[in-house]
């Protein structure tokens, strides 16, 4: 070989006196004139030593770890301290070296965590099995039938795949069975209209109970989906948009002149929108009167609106007060660059969005004294009032967003969210084959056999452990 050792690389601390690759200036260089790039000596990288006979090895020049105190201008370090690694500080978590063989319950959480298909899944077992990493008892094939005995809770009616025992599926999630724990949650994508139990807190996963392709949000569809599942057994509190809410108390669509379900609040009496708070409770649902077209459909107290909902409606009504062309309409649309002109005027935002835009320092600055204000108001009902945490004061709170909105000129006009998410990789593996069998898929993906966290070490935590290690 023309070489004995060829040119080591290792790790430079100092980028601007240390790095060889920092120091290397190609720019204005071509083919013909790359034998003129010079390459600087440093003491992160070995040269490459020719080969004679004879001649010893040379051993790699340690690493000083004073080298980040270097001054840049005359490239001096002070201090003489070499960099040890230390096996045994990784000792406590590598002390056995043995394979740990994969039992049954961990090999199905490991196809969960991965949302393995049935066939990725027997393939992954197949190669574990062919390395000696199963137990004896572990079968390769379960996949083929994985979900068998969940499709028996499901079934074909009416044109819904719908769950007929909804108890049984809880209790197979190891998950309380109290009704007051647990809210049906009604709502629909572009793909499908979805029903499903979410549990008071999120701390335990979303039931499905109804899914649907091809069936619209109307009057007539939620009622036989709630015949189909015998909701008048059950009596779950329901939670939705806006819009399934006016569905199912049989209010009129579009923009009715009294579309509150609570209260005869006038859509249309702008002028005191903002200065009259007493319009008077609903006392009957009668068809035909204040904006009311069908008879209810369930229970108008057991009708809850999600926070998150509340939210997205105050933020609409920020961003159209909004100057659309003033400094802070362009900054959302900067920020936003994915977002349609048409969904940023008309304020169509998200959740992420929205907790993105809130600890934007640059965006207060670009706004005008009352769009301040009302920016500021709106951040603390959200922050306040809406999440987790009730502040005593939160009236105060509210009065000062109805009275900012006010100057600013605003008009009046989702935890839920998160299952279009989840079931939408199972939507996409089946293709729109909906059937007992792909909810069982889905929900076989949410029972878990292990208590054992999985848990994945981030790059961070990866480096803070290797310079603790470095220092000790």
């Amino acid at each position: 070989m023309p070489f004995e050792q060829p040119m080591l690389w290792s790790e430079p601390i100092n980028h601007e006196v240390d790095c060889y690759f920092c120091g290397t200036h190609v720019f204005g260089h071509s083919r013909k004139t790359k034998s003129q790039v010079k390459y600087p000596r440093v003491s992160s990288v070995t040269l490459p030593v020719p080969h004679k006979l004879g001649s010893p090895i040379p051993q790699p020049v340690e690493i000083d770890q004073t080298r980040e105190n270097a001054h840049v201008d005359g490239g001096t370090t002070q201090g003489d301290v070499n960099i040890t690694t230390n096996d045994a500080d990784f000792d406590h978590e590598f002390a056995d070296d043995s394979p740990h063989l994969v039992s049954q319950p961990e090999l199905n959480d490991l196809a969960r965590d991965l949302y393995l298909t049935k066939e990725g899944t027997e393939v992954l077992g197949s190669r574990l099995q062919q390395w000696n990493l199963l137990k004896s008892d572990t079968k390769t094939t379960f996949a083929r039938r994985r979900n068998e005995n969940i499709a028996k809770f499901f079934e074909m009616k009416k044109g819904f795949c719908l769950c007929r025992d909804p108890a049984a599926v809880i209790d197979m999630l190891s998950c309380p069975q109290n009704p007051e724990e647990w809210r049906l949650f009604i709502d629909s994508s572009k793909s499908s209209l979805k029903a499903v139990l979410l549990h008071n807190g999120n701390k335990l996963p979303s039931t499905p109970i109804v899914h649907a392709v091809g069936k619209k949000e109307d009057y007539k569809t939620l009622q036989i989906l709630l015949n189909a599942i015998e909701y008048s057994k059950h009596n779950w509190k329901i939670c939705g948009d806006f819009k399934v809410i006016g569905i199912l108390m049989g209010m009129k669509s579009g923009y009715p002149k009294y579309f509150c379900f609570l209260c005869l609040w006038d859509s249309r009496d702008y002028a005191n929108h903002f200065t009259r708070a007493e319009w008077g409770s609903r006392e009957q649902y009668v068809a035909g009167s204040y904006s009311i077209e069908n008879p209810p459909l369930v229970d108008p107290k057991k009708v809850l609106i999600p926070p998150m909902h509340i939210k997205l409606g105050l933020m609409a009504s920020f961003v159209k007060g909004l100057n659309k062309s003033g400094k802070a309409f362009s900054h959302l649309r900067n920020t936003f660059s994915g977002l349609s002109k048409a969904k940023l005027e008309a304020g169509v935002f998200v959740g992420p969005q929205i907790r993105k835009l809130m600890p934007d320092n640059e965006f207060p600055k670009t706004m005008t004294a009352v769009e301040l204000r009302a920016w500021k108001a709106l951040c603390r009902v959200c922050n306040e009032f809406l999440g987790n945490f009730k502040s005593p004061d939160y009236k105060e709170i509210v009065d000062e967003l109805v009275m900012s909105f006010y100057e600013m000129g605003c008009k009046i006009d989702g935890q839920g969210e998160r299952f279009h998410q989840d079931i939408l990789t199972t939507e996409k593996r089946y293709q729109g084959r909906w059937n007992p069998k792909m909810m069982a898929e889905y929900v076989w993906l949410l029972v878990r056999e292990t208590k054992f966290p999985y848990k994945r070490i981030s790059r961070t935590a990866k480096i803070a452990r290797c310079s603790k290690a470095l220092v000790q």
